[in-house]
Parts: C-alpha cells; sequence; structure tokens
C-alpha cells in the first residue's frame, strides 16, 4: 500500500507469548486476547498482526468497512477466510450470529480459543466456500437454504475464489433484501470489473475502497500494477432487473 499510514504500524509493539496451556501463539490485540497456530514464530505473529490492523485503517484501500462511521448489524454475517478473528471480533457484538468460514486445518485451533467468549453467538465451519459441493466445500446457497432471508453481511478475502463463491450464492443474492458484502477483488486483474458486474446485475449497487494496492508479492509485478483492493456492495432500493442464472 503506497501510502503515508502504513508508516504508524511498521514499528508498533504488540504484547505476544505463547500460551502454555494450549500451545498457541497468543497475542494482546486491542484488548482481545487472540490466538495464532503453534507453528507460528513470534516474529511472524507480530508481522501479521501489524499487517492486519494496517489493511484495516481507515485510510486503507483493503478495508472491509466502507466508511468510519458506518454500524454493519443484523442477524448474520458471514465472513469467508476468517482465520485470525481480528475482523471477527469487531463486529461480532453487532449480529445475532457469525458463521466464519476457514477451511485451513492449523487455524481451527486458534481459533475456536480466540472466539471461545462468544460460544452462543459464533459458528467455525472448516470448509471452503465455492461454486460447488464437495467434501471439503459448500456453497453459500446450500448453508443457508432454509434461512437465507436472514443474510445481512458477507465478507470475503479468499484468495482469488471470490467469483466462486458468488456464482454459488445466487438465491442467496437474489432473495436477500437487506444485504451487504464487501468482497477482495485485488487477487486477479480482471476481477474488479466481473464482480462488479456481476453483482450488478443481480441488483445490487457497487462502490470500490478509496485508494489502490500495489501487488508487491506478485513479482514480477502483473498489469494493472495498481488495483482497487475491496468492492462494497448493497442491494439497490429500486432495482431494473434482478437476473437469475
Amino acid at each position: 500500500m503506497p501510502y503515508d499510514f502504513t508508516e504508524k504500524y511498521k514499528e508498533m509493539d504488540v504484547e505476544i507469548c505463547r500460551d502454555a496451556r494450549s500451545k498457541y501463539v497468543q497475542a494482546n490485540v486491542n484488548g482481545n486476547c487472540i490466538y495464532f497456530p503453534e507453528s507460528f514464530s513470534i516474529e511472524y505473529v507480530l508481522e501479521s498482526i501489524r499487517v492486519g490492523l494496517m489493511e484495516q485503517d481507515d485510510q486503507s484501500p483493503h478495508r472491509y468497512i466502507h466508511s468510519p462511521g458506518e454500524k454493519l448489524s443484523g442477524r448474520y454475517a458471514v465472513l469467508a477466510g476468517a482465520s485470525d478473528c481480528m475482523f471477527a471480533l469487531r463486529i461480532v457484538r453487532n449480529f445475532e450470529r457469525v458463521f466464519l468460514f476457514e477451511a485451513d486445518t492449523q487455524w481451527h485451533g486458534p481459533m475456536h480459543e480466540t472466539m471461545k467468549v462468544f460460544p452462543d453467538k459464533v459458528e467455525i465451519v472448516p470448509k471452503f466456500i465455492g461454486d460447488k459441493e464437495t467434501d471439503t466445500s459448500v456453497t453459500l446457497d446450500s448453508f443457508f437454504r432454509k434461512r437465507y432471508k436472514d443474510v445481512n453481511f458477507i465478507q470475503a478475502d479468499i484468495e482469488g475464489n471470490e467469483v466462486k463463491m458468488l456464482s454459488g450464492a445466487e438465491q442467496l443474492l437474489n432473495e436477500s433484501k437487506e444485504l451487504k458484502l464487501s468482497v477482495c477483488c485485488y487477487h486477479e486483474a480482471y476481477h474488479e470489473a466481473e464482480i462488479g458486474d456481476f453483482l450488478r446485475a443481480r441488483g445490487y449497487d457497487i462502490r470500490p475502497a478509496n485508494g489502490y494496492m500495489l501487488l508487491w508479492m506478485h513479482y514480477p509485478l502483473q498489469y494493472p500494477y495498481l488495483r482497487r483492493g475491496v468492492l462494497y456492495a448493497s442491494r439497490r432500493r429500486n432495482p431494473r432487473s434482478n437476473h437469475s442464472v
């Protein structure tokens, strides 16, 4: 992220230790006790926390909430690619129930430790979200088949599989009346346009996060070198069309 606000995170200190009981790495972040996999080093956890907080800064092009004053709330929230639960802890009190989808098995134990203070509000789903039902993946339409109208927020940062996730949520997108989405769109060069077009066709207004990301991790750099990080979507008040496949 080529912006000055990132500087304040580079040297920030975080209280981190290895929990003697669980063996997980434990960190105190904004008053929350967050657990990381046992295989992670203290140094790696520190850098992960710095980056995670930087990504959700009010000036970040990667933030999942559109503006500092926006309050996300409702009955059900879906967080796809939840891993460290840092964002989940930020919004969990605003929803009746939060569903955390995370397929990486090394995170399941730490996630349960982090979210154990919300036993009746959080469900951890150890699967990928995609466009097909398999032993390791699920579609949002199948998961919420009998309760899809109650989903009010979907956040997804799933390493380029965001389009597949949306394709597996046709019913959810078409039937939901008060649904907001925050979908990462920087993993592939064409995803900003593809995700935006997909959601507009289903009656959603689209807004990109301010600013751009420089994909330094893709070397040599790939065009477009500067990309939008997140697209925000909300149901259009007077949709002209409601696409269905």
